[in-house]
């Protein structure tokens, strides 16, 4: 497979040299379960589930602007949705009927629960039942990433056209709680060892290297191309001047698990991996400043509990990094998931609960305001807050802004 990959990207770079292409490229695979959720699961119960709730001023914003409110449309791009659970009966769309039939495909015990608990956190009603949303008076519109469920290679066309669908249905904030996963040394060599136990043809396995220094080589190549992808996606979204603004998880460090050492978001490739040397030259291409790139996506780090006064911790289990733009609460999430029987819900942890926090705030401050650009709304978001995050990281002090969905919304009638 990577003899053809080599030869396809040849024949891009021969494109690329023709003056009226953009940009060119093969849509470069990976292993489907190296696509990360960006979550982890844990225990919970309701009052510690909902401290985020409160610490972000949600209800007081949500009154405070019910006189300006339009309803939104949110992009969200997960793994599946239970769209018929009371919290969310009623508000989903699909950005195609292509989705909605992949929704129907995967399976609703595992795989509709992390969209339907980042949807949650996003649009859950306010009912006094379960938990609410940041935003309950909304439309999702949904699309899965990935290709056919439990497929063994993913690639990135299926979230950029998710993406792209969404936002042509009018949808200004698109949440995506996922990237490409960090493995570490101890991770590659029991799954080579695996494949090799298995049988699986030499041709067929995903991690037939030589050495781990000849994966992660590999990785970091593929992790570039997505990168580049995702540039000349947003690029084109630009040119085409629709308002939007993506909000991507950081991820949950290496190997994807909670109790381990974050790593630099970078590494988790799509929003988070775009810097200037891979993503200019493609701006270039198609006339969009760096600068003009980087005002339409927010990449969103995970605080814990823990705080001095209003500086709260940066969970250091998961990403960070000079690419993250934001912090939100991270852990004890409360949230809905697959509605087997009756109402149910879970606590879990994860920037993938972090980051409909912020997109649920992004898509009220549009709401209250639509003549905001995407860089007034991220302006309102990493400017007007009560609260910071800061954590030392291999001897290097990081610090960002914590979502405040109140401040958020009080900036924002100011400038109505």
């Amino acid at each position: 497979m990577l003899k053809r990959l080599s030869h396809l990207s040849s024949i891009c770079s021969q494109l690329s040299l023709n003056s009226d292409v953009y940009y060119a490229t093969c849509d470069y695979p990976i292993p489907s379960q190296e696509i990360s959720d960006n979550s982890s699961a844990n225990t919970g119960n309701i009052t510690e589930g909902n401290w985020w709730y409160e610490l972000i001023g949600a209800k007081e914003a949500s009154e405070l602007s019910q006189k300006y409110f339009t309803a939104p449309k949110i992009g969200v791009i997960d793994s599946g949705i239970d769209y018929e659970h009371p919290e969310l009966s009623g508000k989903i769309s699909f950005a195609s009927l292509d989705f909605q039939r992949r929704n129907y495909l995967v399976s609703l015990s595992d795989g509709t629960n992390h969209g339907t608990h980042v949807t949650g956190i996003i649009a859950a009603s306010d009912d006094d039942k379960g938990m609410t949303g940041v935003i309950p008076n909304c439309e999702i519109v949904f699309g899965l990433f990935g290709g056919k469920p439990k497929s063994e290679w993913n690639t990135s066309l299926s979230e950029l056209h998710a993406l792209k669908c969404e936002i042509e249905k009018g949808c200004r904030v698109v949440n995506c709680s996922f990237g490409v996963c960090y493995y570490d040394e101890q991770f590659f060599e029991s799954e080579k060892q695996k494949e090799v136990q298995s049988g699986i043809p030499v041709d067929e396995r995903q991690y037939n290297y030589d050495s781990y220094e000849d994966f992660t080589a590999s990785r970091w190549n593929a992790r570039t191309k997505i990168v580049e992808m995702v540039t000349a996606a947003t690029c084109d979204l630009i040119i085409a001047d629709k308002p939007f603004l993506i909000i991507q998880a950081a991820g949950n460090g290496i190997n994807n698990y909670e109790d381990s050492p974050g790593v630099d978001a970078k590494a988790t490739s799509y929003w988070a991996g775009i810097i200037p040397e891979i993503s200019e030259p493609i701006c270039q291409k198609y006339n969009v400043d760096f600068s003009d790139l980087d005002e339409h996506f927010l990449i969103v780090g995970g605080i814990t509990k823990e705080h001095d006064g209003n500086n709260y911790a940066i969970n250091t289990c998961f990403n960070y990094g000079d690419t993250v733009d934001i912090c939100a609460p991270s852990v004890d999430i409360y949230s809905s998931v697959y509605n087997e029987k009756g109402n149910k819900y879970v606590s879990w942890a994860g920037t993938s609960m972090a980051t409909p926090i912020v997109t649920g705030t992004a898509a009220l401050i549009w709401a209250i305001n639509p003549e905001l650009s995407s860089k007034d709304v991220q302006k309102i978001l990493k400017e007007y807050t009560r609260y910071s995050a800061e954590a030392t990281i291999n001897g290097k002090l990081y610090q960002y802004p914590v979502v405040d969905t109140l401040s958020s919304a009080k900036a924002a009638l100011k400038l109505v």
